[in-house]
């Protein structure tokens, strides 16, 4: 597995000494400090996608529900778009609060990710890291792989709830362990209103085979929806 030091993440008050909060308790607070889009009444943007040397320009509409819909002068070969501007909006949406069924790893010390924390009864598997009440880590297994998502910086909005600003996400071979690819992710945002909008996102994917493919969209002019 592939982590990284997270230097700019913050150090909570008093964390050389150990936490005396819960597995639960910890993942609440993480939660509850996530940037959301509360009463999200849906925007449009204008969209320019660059895929190494292809480039496509448009418009993106999100709905309140969370839709998406993409007008692009390319479509065929720009097909990743709706998927990965689907999970940035999808982890933005408001969350129901939940109880979280996890405990700590046994036997594993905190690293400057933050502690392992495990989902009991998952199907996937799930462990996750926390620190200063960040999402640092998150394990999955999805058979026949293994995803690992690591946070390596966040921005902070003037509510102090943070957006994600750089991660990694890894896959390797279930039973192997083996590398099959990597991708390196830089989100940056825009302040519309009172909500945290995606400006850009840059991916750079290398795969197994040795090749890569570097994804940009560019988003602007942001709109809200109104009535």
């Amino acid at each position: 597995m592939i982590c990284f030091l997270v230097a700019s993440l913050p150090t909570p008050a008093g964390a050389q000494k150990k936490s005396r909060l819960s597995a639960p308790e910890m993942m609440q607070k993480a939660h509850e400090n996530r940037a959301q889009w509360d009463d999200f009444p849906g925007f449009s943007a204008d969209l320019v996608v660059f895929a190494d040397t292809q480039r496509a320009a448009g418009q993106i509409t999100v709905s309140a529900e969370g839709d998406i819909e993409l007008q692009l002068t390319e479509d065929e070969s720009f097909s990743w778009i709706s998927e990965d501007l689907q999970s940035l909006v999808s982890h933005r949406l408001p969350q129901e609060d939940r109880e979280y069924n996890v405990s700590f790893v046994a036997g594993q010390r905190a690293t400057g990710l933050g502690r392992l924390i495990q989902f009991n009864e998952d199907r996937m598997h799930s462990v996750y890291r926390v620190r200063g009440n960040v999402i640092t880590e998150v394990h999955r297994t999805m058979d026949p792989k293994k995803m690992l998502i690591s946070v390596i910086d966040v921005r902070r909005n003037p509510e102090k709830k943070y957006l994600p600003r750089s991660y990694s996400v890894t896959w390797t071979d279930a039973k192997t362990g083996k590398l099959l690819s990597t991708t390196v992710v830089n989100n940056q945002w825009v302040r519309v209103g009172r909500l945290d909008l995606p400006s850009r996102v840059l991916k750079v994917i290398d795969k197994e085979d040795g090749s890569r493919e570097v994804h940009d969209l560019r988003l602007s002019n942001h709109k809200l929806t109104t009535e």
